[in-house]
């Protein structure tokens, strides 16, 4: 899709099914989603549960978790909610590990 707004173009591609974005943070973000299934399972809460305080289905909390799909800001605050964890502290906890 191509839009122009006063001599300024736009092109918006779209990207394959399945396609993740590629991130130069990978390690970082792998190391995020293991300590969200770390927490999940300390819950003992299962995907399934997961997704259904989340309103998905179980395959989206899968995907997450094996790094076929990623999580928006949004939705890594529902998660934590959603896990009884504080996303402020989950990120803090990340980032102190990482020094």
């Amino acid at each position: 899709m191509v839009l122009s707004l006063n001599r300024i173009t736009l092109t918006v591609r779209r990207q394959p099914a399945g396609h993740v974005l590629k991130t130069i943070h990978k390690d970082r973000y792998s190391k995020l989603i293991e300590e969200m299934v770390r927490l999940r399972k300390d819950k003992k809460m299962t995907q399934t549960q997961l997704a259904q305080q989340l309103g998905k289905p179980q395959s989206y909390v899968g995907k997450v978790e094996t790094r076929e799909r990623k999580l928006d800001i949004i939705e890594f605050v529902d998660w934590c909610k959603a896990i009884g964890q504080s996303p402020s502290e989950v990120l803090r906890s990340q980032l102190e590990n990482e020094t």
